[in-house]
């Protein structure tokens, strides 16, 4: 029977670590050792995804000098990173690092948020994987985010303003295009059958029957998540309301577009920043 892959194509900053966590732990899914492999995006979205390759190799050899043994969890990854240095942009070695490590299980996953970044071509090399591939985009409140984003980058970036900076990072391709849901969403949807597409609302994935309803799409069984366990989490700050609300401006459009595809689905905090854009907007 050909595998089936299902695939977590992001968005960046809404759930995706907490997801391909819960997946590693469940039985029936062979989750990459490496939640994020960054191998199409790095073949099809250069432009925006330069450097990971790079940065296996670093990680690789720098876990290498440890020799760990080779069933513990950094000779697992050890061996993983080797697997992806070694790709180069084949996808017969893509398919063979998860067929290498499969026992019994019904499904090979992994979760790298740049893949929202593709052109119809890059989810097109997805989809030839097999003839069962599985797409699952989480969406996040475009304002938390986007602002969420901005923090992880000023914790790499310290002496960095973000508010100062803020015009530039909205017309930052490396942030706008992680955002724009919209844009996603209709390009999968010119490559992929709508049944093998599923979209989730973070605001909603840590409730049983969202969680149920991704499990039940990619074909495994429920299992007993640990709802309360967070993976990653970021230091909460507040933002500025000056910042929401040129966020929100630029990302208004995209609320209308979200409420008239999804309807009654829409999160609450998503209503509320939409009544607020639209106040804005008069």
């Amino acid at each position: 029977m050909e595998q089936r892959y299902v695939i977590g194509i992001g968005a960046q900053k809404a759930g995706t670590t907490w997801l391909g966590d819960y997946f590693s732990r469940h039985p029936e899914v062979l989750m990459s050792p490496i939640k994020e492999l960054h191998f199409f995006d790095v073949k099809y979205r250069p432009d925006l995804c330069r450097g990971f390759d790079g940065r296996f190799l670093n990680a690789f050899k720098t876990l290498e000098i440890e020799h760990p043994a080779p069933n513990t969890a950094k000779g697992i990854r050890l061996g993983a990173l080797k697997d992806r240095v070694n790709m180069n942009g084949d996808i017969l070695e893509y398919q063979d690092y998860f067929i290498k490590r499969a026992n019994s299980e019904k499904i090979f996953c992994e979760i790298t948020p740049e893949y929202s970044l593709l052109d119809t071509m890059g989810y097109e090399a997805i989809k030839s994987l097999s003839g069962d591939v599985k797409i699952i985009f989480l969406m996040r409140n475009p304002v938390d985010r986007f602002w969420s984003a901005l923090r992880m980058w000023n914790k790499k970036k310290p002496n960095l303003d973000v508010v100062k900076e803020i015009d530039d990072f909205l017309i930052n391709p490396q942030f706008v295009e992680r955002t724009d849901y919209q844009k996603t969403i209709e390009k999968i949807y010119q490559v992929f059958e709508p049944s093998n597409i599923l979209v989730e609302f973070y605001e909603n994935l840590f409730l049983p029957e969202s969680l149920k309803r991704i499990c039940d799409f990619s074909g495994i069984s429920y299992v007993d998540p640990d709802f309360g366990k967070k993976v990653h989490e970021g230091v909460q700050k507040e933002i500025d309301p000056e910042i929401k609300i040129k966020i929100l401006t630029k990302f208004g459009p995209l609320y209308e577009w979200v409420q008239q595809k999804y309807g009654d689905a829409l999160p609450e905090s998503w209503g509320s920043d939409l009544n607020f854009y639209k106040t804005l907007s008069k």
